[in-house]
């Protein structure tokens, strides 16, 4: 780590210790060749960096001038290590092979249709507080070998706890099995989609605020109207109802049509966070046009309370396609409320313009037991 990079302690920012200096003689990669290569297509978005306050961090790095890494380590330092090709005396620096295993793991060099499958990744992945060796060193890497190189680099924030990352030096983490074991997996989902701010920024875990987000956004919201609109529908019509006639209300089309574009834009550009918030309007939707048209109070008018139920069963059913790459568990549950038999899961179309009600001359649903339990 550079000094400039230290606390004004002298200490690692993360770890919150002092780094320990040592001098060895290693083998070492020309990455300085490649700066002004390496600026141009970061600066010209051949390789996107997403956030792009990450990709100026990024740029501003390069602007400092590149030094060469090194890429061994003496092997009376670092005996387990891999040796390097033609002396013993060294070994492969661990971040150096750990580059590679993007490479190899994909079967560069013994396996051609996979790696031709896989290379180049669309889109790479990586914390924040590795960014420069996957942006800058990993690029270079695949540069000098004239291989193609990342379309996209997503640099996502940190999970903190208390504003601190997690580390096991710090003792702070947090027990993922035990946090799923309680609220279960898509629970944990649901927070890493929309505990935080924007892309690329960290997300704070308290268990008060993670109890809390629970119930307001999946007991209270996705799981209420999930619920409502089943149990009701199987109330009045436990063998189906005719969809003849009925017609989609407008305002509730437009605003599905609206969702998915939003839907669609925010994870073109990796904003899971807004994605989902376009699912969460349709829910409010949902939930307002359920308490407003009170259907149980409409029972004597079996055309009104028809089409209102209809209306809730297509936001319903959007949602859930919607929903579905971020809660996958609950959407196998969702897709249950539908009668659609695991042979009709390939027919849930992700298109706004397609109509479960109007597809349908009859619609059957089916109660299933609560989404979230309320804890």
């Amino acid at each position: 780590m550079p000094e400039k990079d230290l606390d004004a302690e002298g200490n690692c920012p993360i770890h919150h210790k002092k780094p320990i200096l040592l001098e060895e003689e290693n083998y070492f990669f020309r990455l300085s060749k490649y700066e002004d290569q390496l600026k141009k297509i970061i600066s010209d978005n051949t390789v996107k960096i997403t956030p792009e306050f990450r990709k100026n961090e990024i740029l501003s790095f390069l602007s400092e001038g590149l030094n060469d890494v090194s890429f061994s380590r003496s092997a009376d330092k670092m005996p387990w290590g891999i040796p390097v090709p033609g002396d013993e005396t060294q070994v492969m620096y661990v971040w150096c092979d750990a580059l590679t295993n993007y490479l190899s793991g994909i079967g560069y060099s013994f396996d051609q249709e996979k790696f031709n499958r896989y290379h180049p990744m669309y889109v790479h992945v990586i914390g924040k507080d590795i960014s420069r060796f996957h942006a800058i060193i990993y690029t270079a890497m695949l540069l000098s070998a004239d291989m193609e190189i990342s379309k996209n680099i997503l640099v996502h924030g940190f999970v903190t706890s208390a504003g601190e990352k997690m580390s096991k030096s710090l003792g702070n983490g947090v027990n993922s099995e035990e946090v799923i074991n309680i609220y279960g997996a898509d629970a944990l989902r649901y927070f890493i989609t929309v505990g935080g701010g924007g892309v690329g920024e960290d997300i704070d875990y308290t268990q008060t605020g993670f109890h809390n987000l629970y119930n307001s956004g999946l007991v209270n919201g996705l799981g209420n109207i999930a619920n409502r609109t089943s149990t009701l529908f199987c109330k009045y019509y436990p063998d189906g109802v005719s969809t003849e006639g009925f017609s989609l209300e407008t305002d509730i089309y437009q605003e599905i049509k609206l969702r998915y574009a939003m839907h669609r834009n925010a994870l073109e550009v990796f904003d899971i966070r807004t994605g989902y918030v376009a699912i969460s309007m349709l829910i409010d939707l949902a939930n307002k046009y359920f308490d407003e048209e009170k259907p149980w109070t409409i029972k004597d008018d079996p055309t009104k309370l028809r089409d209102v139920l209809l209306n809730l069963v297509e936001i319903l059913y959007h949602i859930t396609v919607l929903v579905a790459p971020f809660l996958p568990q609950t959407t196998e549950k969702m897709r249950e409320i539908f009668s659609l038999t695991d042979s009709k899961l390939a027919g849930f179309s992700i298109d706004p313009d397609f109509r479960l009600v109007q597809e349908n001359t009859d619609i059957k649903l089916v109660t299933v037991p609560l989404l979230f339990e309320k804890i």
